[in-house]
């Protein structure tokens, strides 16, 4: 083993950014798990970060660190691993959503298109990390080998990214296809019109991400080494793609606030119509007219407060609350109703 100082101090270096990007997204998401409570969409991104904090951990020691060559090799295996939970597990962002919201033929295909993709992602992927192990035992090899080897690994990734923006995009068009029809019968306009939003937003981020990655990555002239240009441009993109759990919490905070501001605004047209006859504007928008002398029912829809996505149907709930008021403008009746 070569003297400490000749060796690279680890917070000096990319990795331990990328590492505390990971450490720092799984910090937010406690905090989010603490405020907005327990949601199966919130362990993706809190998943992801940690695989992200692990796997570029596990990347300096083995290739930039001098250990025996066994340890190399278990930490490069490592940091394959977390790499396709990190890289791969940000999928199941659109997969949780779907998963719930599919029937029948429709769902039948979009799980055969993900878990196919998938399995291909896990193969191409273990074949990068036998490839790397040979590379990391194998150091006296000749240079064309390693670079035979090396060029072996670049093809790999070309594939393994693609993969994953496949997969991407199958999920983005199941959840587009389905949003658009959803806003064509439902009351939910603002939450259906984000929610399209936002995935337009994760397909072309992830895509561009894959698409990227394919074509910078095969150009790689050293294992684990931003030393051209390409290299330094893909080392970019993965830091971006570290970064991708933020969007995800925007996301889930997002939805939350559009689903409750429709809750909020029911609320408090209902506080302001408690004790008196309801205005001709509230009327109108509840789909009534009152004049003088007649009596009137006013009908509120509750909004559903499990967050739009858990929940299997976007709609309102089938709970209402009612208040009944006479010909001269006094409250008689009121409840809820399902």
């Amino acid at each position: 083993m070569a003297g400490s100082a000749a060796l690279p101090i680890y917070f000096e270096s990319s990795w331990s950014i990328l590492s505390i990007i990971g450490l720092w997204n799984v910090f937010v998401a406690l905090i989010l798990y603490s405020t907005l409570g327990w949601s199966r969409i919130l362990l993706v991104p809190l998943v992801v970060s940690v695989a992200t904090a692990i796997s570029n951990g596990m990347c300096f020691y083995a290739f930039y660190m001098e250990y025996a060559t066994v340890n190399t090799a278990v930490a490069s295996a490592f940091a394959d691993v977390f790499w396709v939970v990190q890289e791969a597990g940000l999928s199941f962002y659109s997969y949780i959503i779907l998963a719930r919201w599919l029937k029948g033929t429709a769902r039948t295909i979009f799980l055969t298109m993900f878990w196919s993709l998938l399995a291909v992602i896990i193969a191409l992927r273990g074949a990068i990390l036998v490839s790397r192990i040979q590379f990391t035992l194998d150091k006296v090899a000749e240079p064309q080998t390693t670079a035979r080897r090396q060029a072996i690994i670049n093809h790999l990734h070309s594939g393994y990214f693609s993969a994953i923006a496949l997969v991407e995009l199958n999920s983005a068009f199941f959840l587009l296809r389905n949003f658009s029809r959803a806003r064509r019968f439902a009351n939910t306009e603002s939450v259906l019109g984000h929610l399209m939003r936002s995935t337009e937003v994760r397909l072309a981020l992830l895509a561009l991400i894959g698409v990227t990655r394919a074509v910078t990555y095969s150009f790689q002239t050293a294992i684990q080494s931003a030393n051209s240009v390409a290299s330094q441009i893909d080392r970019f993109v993965y830091t971006t793609e570290c970064l991708f759990p933020i969007v995800m919490f925007v996301d889930i905070l997002a939805s939350r606030l559009v689903a409750s501001d429709g809750g909020t605004t029911s609320v408090s047209s209902r506080s302001r119509s408690r004790g008196r006859a309801p205005s001709k504007s509230v009327a109108r928008q509840l789909g009534q007219t009152q004049t003088a002398g007649q009596s009137a029912i006013n009908i509120h829809p509750a909004v559903d407060d499990e967050s739009i996505s858990e929940a299997r149907n976007i709609s309102i709930s089938r709970t209402v609350e009612f208040e009944v008021y006479d010909g001269e403008g006094r409250r008689t009746d009121y409840g809820t109703k399902s």
